[in-house]
Protein backbone atom coordinates (compact mmCIF):
# COMPACT_ATOMS: atom_id res chain seq x y z
CA UNK A 1 0.00 0.00 0.00
CA UNK A 2 1.37 3.40 -0.51
CA UNK A 3 0.97 6.40 1.46
CA UNK A 4 0.47 10.26 0.33
CA UNK A 5 2.79 12.78 1.91
CA UNK A 6 3.21 16.93 1.91
CA UNK A 7 6.87 16.60 3.58
CA UNK A 8 9.28 13.97 2.24
CA UNK A 9 12.17 14.91 4.70
CA UNK A 10 9.83 15.37 7.70
CA UNK A 11 7.38 12.71 7.43
CA UNK A 12 9.69 10.02 5.95
CA UNK A 13 13.49 10.94 6.12
CA UNK A 14 14.25 12.83 9.51
CA UNK A 15 12.51 10.08 11.67
CA UNK A 16 14.89 7.01 9.64
CA UNK A 17 18.41 9.70 9.61
CA UNK A 18 17.88 10.71 13.43
CA UNK A 19 20.87 10.15 15.30
CA UNK A 20 22.19 7.34 12.91
CA UNK A 21 25.38 7.36 10.73
CA UNK A 22 24.06 8.38 7.29
CA UNK A 23 25.77 8.07 3.87
CA UNK A 24 23.68 10.40 0.94
CA UNK A 25 24.66 10.03 -2.35
CA UNK A 26 24.44 12.57 -4.61
CA UNK A 27 24.76 15.26 -2.11
CA UNK A 28 26.64 17.82 -4.06
CA UNK A 29 23.36 19.46 -5.37
CA UNK A 30 21.95 19.59 -2.29
CA UNK A 31 25.25 21.56 -1.04
CA UNK A 32 24.95 23.93 -3.38
CA UNK A 33 23.20 26.34 -1.12
CA UNK A 34 23.24 25.15 2.66
CA UNK A 35 20.83 27.69 3.40
CA UNK A 36 16.94 26.57 3.14
CA UNK A 37 14.50 28.46 1.29
CA UNK A 38 11.25 29.22 1.18
CA UNK A 39 10.78 26.82 -1.43
CA UNK A 40 13.31 24.09 -1.41
CA UNK A 41 14.46 21.94 1.24
CA UNK A 42 18.44 20.90 1.09
CA UNK A 43 17.96 17.93 2.26
CA UNK A 44 22.11 17.34 2.94
CA UNK A 45 21.89 20.21 5.46
CA UNK A 46 18.23 19.28 7.19
CA UNK A 47 20.10 15.42 7.34
CA UNK A 48 23.72 17.06 9.12
CA UNK A 49 21.03 18.37 11.98
CA UNK A 50 19.94 15.46 13.42
CA UNK A 51 22.48 12.60 12.10
CA UNK A 52 25.09 11.11 13.88
CA UNK A 53 27.36 11.59 11.35
CA UNK A 54 26.86 11.93 7.69
CA UNK A 55 29.09 11.51 4.53
CA UNK A 56 28.55 12.85 1.00
CA UNK A 57 29.17 10.75 -2.00
CA UNK A 58 29.14 12.55 -5.05
CA UNK A 59 30.42 12.12 -8.79
CA UNK A 60 30.37 15.87 -9.83
CA UNK A 61 32.98 18.80 -8.09
CA UNK A 62 30.82 21.82 -7.96
CA UNK A 63 32.32 25.03 -7.00
CA UNK A 64 31.68 24.64 -2.71
CA UNK A 65 33.05 26.48 0.21
CA UNK A 66 36.37 24.53 1.19
CA UNK A 67 34.49 23.35 4.67
CA UNK A 68 31.42 22.12 2.72
CA UNK A 69 34.24 20.23 0.03
CA UNK A 70 35.75 18.36 3.12
CA UNK A 71 32.43 16.66 4.11
CA UNK A 72 32.36 15.08 0.70
CA UNK A 73 33.96 11.92 -1.01
CA UNK A 74 34.72 12.40 -4.84
CA UNK A 75 33.44 9.48 -6.55
CA UNK A 76 31.15 6.84 -8.74
CA UNK A 77 28.20 5.91 -6.69
CA UNK A 78 28.09 2.79 -8.65
CA UNK A 79 31.49 1.38 -8.14
CA UNK A 80 32.98 3.78 -4.76
CA UNK A 81 34.11 1.64 -1.73
CA UNK A 82 34.17 3.54 1.26
CA UNK A 83 35.41 0.42 3.56
CA UNK A 84 32.49 1.41 6.01
CA UNK A 85 28.94 0.25 6.87
CA UNK A 86 26.11 2.88 7.18
CA UNK A 87 22.80 2.55 9.72
CA UNK A 88 20.97 4.66 6.49
CA UNK A 89 21.88 5.23 2.71
CA UNK A 90 20.07 7.92 1.27
CA UNK A 91 19.76 8.52 -2.57
CA UNK A 92 17.05 11.12 -3.18
CA UNK A 93 16.41 12.40 -6.92
CA UNK A 94 19.64 10.45 -8.13
CA UNK A 95 18.99 7.44 -8.99
CA UNK A 96 17.81 8.53 -12.09
CA UNK A 97 20.86 10.15 -13.29
CA UNK A 98 22.35 6.68 -12.75
CA UNK A 99 23.59 4.87 -15.75
CA UNK A 100 23.28 1.75 -14.22
CA UNK A 101 21.27 1.38 -11.34
CA UNK A 102 21.87 -2.52 -10.62
CA UNK A 103 25.71 -1.52 -9.63
CA UNK A 104 24.02 1.53 -7.68
CA UNK A 105 21.47 -0.33 -5.81
CA UNK A 106 24.43 -3.17 -5.30
CA UNK A 107 26.84 -0.73 -3.69
CA UNK A 108 24.08 0.27 -1.24
CA UNK A 109 23.99 -3.25 -0.23
CA UNK A 110 27.69 -3.45 0.64
CA UNK A 111 27.84 0.11 2.26
CA UNK A 112 24.08 -1.12 4.40
CA UNK A 113 24.54 -2.24 7.64
CA UNK A 114 22.14 -5.35 8.80
CA UNK A 115 18.71 -3.67 9.63
CA UNK A 116 19.53 -0.23 8.25
CA UNK A 117 17.39 1.59 5.43
CA UNK A 118 18.05 2.75 2.37
CA UNK A 119 15.86 5.77 1.05
CA UNK A 120 15.03 6.62 -2.31
CA UNK A 121 13.51 9.12 -3.68
CA UNK A 122 12.87 9.55 -7.77
CA UNK A 123 10.13 11.87 -9.99
CA UNK A 124 7.29 9.82 -10.66
CA UNK A 125 7.39 8.68 -14.20
CA UNK A 126 3.10 9.04 -14.32
CA UNK A 127 3.36 12.43 -12.66
CA UNK A 128 1.44 14.96 -14.60
CA UNK A 129 4.34 17.32 -14.95
CA UNK A 130 5.93 15.16 -16.87
CA UNK A 131 3.56 15.43 -19.29
CA UNK A 132 4.45 18.51 -19.78
CA UNK A 133 8.45 18.87 -19.51
CA UNK A 134 11.40 15.93 -19.40
CA UNK A 135 14.53 16.16 -18.32
CA UNK A 136 17.82 14.81 -20.58
CA UNK A 137 20.01 14.24 -17.73
CA UNK A 138 17.74 11.37 -16.17
CA UNK A 139 18.68 8.44 -17.77
CA UNK A 140 15.61 6.19 -16.93
CA UNK A 141 12.12 7.30 -15.16
CA UNK A 142 10.71 4.91 -12.78
CA UNK A 143 6.80 4.61 -11.23
CA UNK A 144 6.04 2.58 -8.59
CA UNK A 145 6.30 -0.76 -10.58
CA UNK A 146 9.68 -0.04 -12.11
CA UNK A 147 10.84 0.78 -8.94
CA UNK A 148 9.43 -1.98 -6.95
CA UNK A 149 10.73 -4.48 -9.83
CA UNK A 150 14.23 -2.93 -9.42
CA UNK A 151 14.40 -3.08 -6.34
CA UNK A 152 13.46 -6.67 -5.49
CA UNK A 153 15.58 -7.82 -8.17
CA UNK A 154 18.15 -6.24 -5.97
CA UNK A 155 17.84 -7.90 -2.72
CA UNK A 156 15.89 -5.22 -1.34
CA UNK A 157 12.42 -5.53 0.57
CA UNK A 158 9.84 -2.31 0.64
CA UNK A 159 8.63 -1.18 4.07
CA UNK A 160 6.95 1.84 2.44
CA UNK A 161 6.20 3.20 -0.46
CA UNK A 162 5.40 7.42 -0.99
CA UNK A 163 3.69 9.63 -3.47
CA UNK A 164 4.60 13.36 -2.31
CA UNK A 165 4.41 16.60 -4.11
CA UNK A 166 8.10 17.45 -5.07
CA UNK A 167 10.77 18.98 -3.53
CA UNK A 168 8.88 22.40 -3.40
CA UNK A 169 6.63 23.88 -0.93
CA UNK A 170 3.19 24.28 -2.58
CA UNK A 171 0.61 26.83 -1.53
CA UNK A 172 -2.70 25.59 0.53
CA UNK A 173 -4.91 24.96 -2.71
CA UNK A 174 -2.06 23.03 -5.14
CA UNK A 175 -1.71 21.27 -1.79
CA UNK A 176 -5.45 19.93 -2.22
CA UNK A 177 -5.04 19.65 -5.74
CA UNK A 178 -2.41 17.60 -5.31
CA UNK A 179 -4.44 15.22 -2.44
CA UNK A 180 -6.46 14.62 -5.50
CA UNK A 181 -4.56 13.20 -7.60
CA UNK A 182 -2.73 10.72 -5.57
CA UNK A 183 -0.45 8.61 -7.75
CA UNK A 184 -0.24 11.62 -10.26
CA UNK A 185 1.97 13.46 -7.70
CA UNK A 186 5.25 14.77 -8.84
CA UNK A 187 7.89 12.42 -6.25
CA UNK A 188 7.87 8.99 -5.35
CA UNK A 189 9.97 7.45 -2.46
CA UNK A 190 10.60 4.25 -1.16
CA UNK A 191 12.06 2.94 2.14
CA UNK A 192 13.69 -0.42 1.96
CA UNK A 193 16.22 -3.07 3.78
CA UNK A 194 18.37 -5.60 2.52
CA UNK A 195 16.69 -9.34 2.49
Amino acid sequence: MSKLVRDKFEQIIKPLVTGKDILDFGSSGQLLNEISTKNKLHLYSEMKKVAKSIMGVDLRKPKLSEQVKKELVYGNAETINLHKKFDVIVCCDMIEHVMNQCLLLQNCKKHLRDKGHLIISTPNAKSYRILFKTFKVHTLWHDRYTLTYLLTKNGFKIEEFYYYYGNKIYPWYLNLIFSMIGKLNQGICVVCKKE
